[in-house]
């Protein structure tokens, strides 16, 4: 047991610690979807009145209505154009000015949603025929969404991220490690569920999205042409992509409840298009290397459904009343080895993932969205403890007996596959050729394997909370400022 634990352990501590030290030589980037210039310049005293106010960000970002707003020294809007891009420049937002200012010192009030789905907002100030009055940039300042609006949307995030985990995990494990699972009504109430919730947090982050972008109560989430504008997004086209295909998934396995191949592979087929979907609009969309970071969050968040997932359904299945049979004990030893391979996928892009959306110690140290990642890589920590103990027992307890079984079991066609998805070593239970030939298994080491699946799966949703956290806030990457030798700090634009 232990060399086999070594095999995979020991390339594991090498990847993380030489990304690790890849991470302390990392240089801070520059923000992705940040403010580059904006005409007219912060502070500019002109002669003549400007036409218009024109925007410039890095990266491509989406327009929100009355995303550029401009206040007079008395705080008053004064009447401005649509805020649009200008043909051609999706990385611009621009808003045509009244064809005479009056002499004055105006505040450029701005608000965009990055492409990731994140409000973005900043202010300037320009004066026309002198100052007059000094107004200080950022008064005009709006105000970041409503706590209800915020909490909405991150209820949602963590409801869709949990069932996507329970769909995608729990179809996985009946293909690997438990496929008369199929045929249990147990393990489809589970999946539909799972699709269910999937479906109905997704349509709810698609309304609460452009309430969120403009930073509005969640009473805007109910307005057709808000609604409309959201799925002309990025963020909201990919939300509606999620709500469809999961109630498919859940249509496909409410009326075709028995388990055939092509209900297996059409539900399993809508699953990876739920997680490519998933990563696809969180921060792996953004930057010019947008492929490989989204297949680093598919393979991560695949990782981490297979291992939850496969929790779920242990005590769903298996390991509800099933462990005594061959088939439970196939079940649980097939699941261990996939968890351990899991578990190395998951620390390895997570590592990769934490290391671009970081870049420097000091900014995984110094802002919110580090101090979370630290927290979820605790937590993942202390899961592994218990999972290392519910290992033992599988290897010490279930493993050999199994191994004895499978080397007595029959040969030949007959034993290729059995009907119904139901492999040799089920059929040979049933048969009871070599039960007899089985390790009991200890009431005491059951107990101890159950409570700590238990616990794992309530650590696991622990970490599912820390991960809809994370998404909702801006990378540690795009707002860590370094403080210069002078002590002051850069200029940071604002994010809702």
């Amino acid at each position: 047991m232990v060399s086999s634990q070594r095999r995979w352990v020991r390339p594991l501590v090498v990847l993380v610690l030489v990304l690790g030290a890849t991470l302390t030589q990392a240089r801070p980037a520059a923000a992705h979807a940040s403010l580059t210039s904006v005409s007219p310049v912060d502070g500019a005293e002109l002669r003549t009145a400007p036409s218009t106010v024109l925007l410039t960000f890095s990266e491509v970002v989406e327009v929100v209505q009355d995303g550029i707003r401009v206040l007079d020294e008395s705080g008053s809007p004064m009447p401005v154009g649509a805020t649009r891009h200008p043909s051609g420049h999706p990385e611009q937002v621009e808003a045509l000015l009244p064809t005479a200012l009056s002499p004055g010192t105006f505040v450029v009030d701005w608000r965009v949603v990055s492409d990731d789905g994140h409000p973005e907002q900043g202010s300037s100030s320009f004066s026309v025929g002198g100052v007059t009055r000094a107004v200080q940039s950022g008064s005009g300042a709006r105000d970041v969404p409503p706590r209800t609006t915020t909490g909405a949307i991150l209820v949602a995030r963590f409801v869709a991220l949990a069932g996507l985990t329970a769909l995608v995990g729990g179809l996985g494990f009946l293909w690997c490690c438990w496929p008369a699972g199929w045929a249990e009504r147990r393990s489809r109430t589970v999946l539909v569920a799972a699709a269910l919730a999937t479906a109905a947090a997704s349509g709810a982050q698609l309304l609460a999205q452009g309430a969120y972008a403009d930073g509005h109560g969640f009473g805007a989430a109910f307005d057709v042409a808000q609604l409309y504008a959201t799925l002309g997004t990025r963020a909201g086209a990919l939300e509606a992509v999620r709500a469809v295909t999961a109630s498919a998934v859940a249509a496909v396995l409410v009326w075709w409840p028995h388990g055939r191949r092509w209900q297996r592979w059409g539900s399993s087929c809508g699953a990876g298009v739920l997680a490519m979907a998933t990563a696809a609009s969180g921060h792996a969309g953004q930057g010019h290397d947008r492929v490989f970071a989204t297949a680093i969050d598919v393979v991560h968040l695949g990782a981490a459904a297979l291992w939850l997932g496969g929790l779920l359904m242990l005590l769903v299945g298996p390991l509800s009343t099933r462990v005594s049979s061959a088939q439970g004990r196939t079940a649980l030893v097939r699941y261990s080895r996939l968890a351990a391979t899991c578990v190395v996928l998951l620390v390895a892009t997570g590592v990769v993932a934490g290391a671009r959306r970081t870049g420097s110690l000091g900014a995984l140290t110094q802002t919110s969205y580090g101090g979370v990642l630290i927290v979820k890589a605790a937590l993942l920590a202390t899961i592994l403890t218990f999972a290392a103990g519910a290992r033992q027992v599988v290897t010490r307890r279930l493993a050999p007996a199994t191994a004895t079984a499978a080397a007595d079991r029959p040969t030949g066609p007959a034993a290729t596959r059995a009907r119904g998805g139901v492999d040799t070593l089920q059929r040979a239970d049933r048969q009871g050729s070599w039960t007899a030939r089985q390790q009991t298994v200890d009431v005491g080491d059951l107990r101890r394997l159950r409570q700590s699946v238990v616990v794992e799966l309530a650590l696991g949703v622990v970490v599912l909370v820390a991960t809809a956290w994370l998404i909702g806030l801006p990378t540690a990457r795009s707002t860590y400022v370094p403080t210069s030798s002078t002590g002051t700090v850069g200029f940071v634009t604002e994010r809702g």
